[in-house]
């Protein structure tokens, strides 16, 4: 297990992570249980796809913190955005602005790293 998933628990990050999408429940006669369960499937799928790539990227870099020591506020929203990123393009759609101003993530066809730069490893 790596610096930042054992830091990033599911449990811990859904509610943070629904905050930042900008994601309310719903009434269940507007979304029925079992798509609500599936949406929340997928953005936990996201969430670890953003934390296995936030590991490749930094590497070792993370390493000297205490298992204690709180994850880097940047990290945290890195994934978060990668993850607002893919749930803008869950679809295969191109990404498209959702008007909400800076809080859109329009990263085009790759995901910025960075917010993961300054901790990152490079192996020579």
């Amino acid at each position: 297990m790596g610096a930042i998933s054992s830091r990033m628990a599911w449990d811990d990050e859904q509610e943070g992570l629904l905050q930042y999408l900008r994601i309310s429940t719903l009434p269940e006669e507007e979304l029925g249980e079992a798509d609500e369960d599936h949406l929340l499937s997928e953005l936990r799928m996201m969430l670890t796809a953003a934390i296995e790539l936030a590991e490749q990227y930094v590497g070792t870099g993370l390493d000297f913190l205490e298992p204690e020591a709180d994850l880097p506020e940047a990290v945290r929203l890195w994934c978060y955005r990668y993850v607002a990123w893919r749930f803008q393009r869950r679809d295969e759609r191109k990404a498209e602005s959702l008007g909400r101003g800076g809080d859109s993530v329009t990263w085009g066809e790759e995901p910025d790293y960075s917010l993961l730069y300054p901790w990152r490893t490079v192996m020579l």
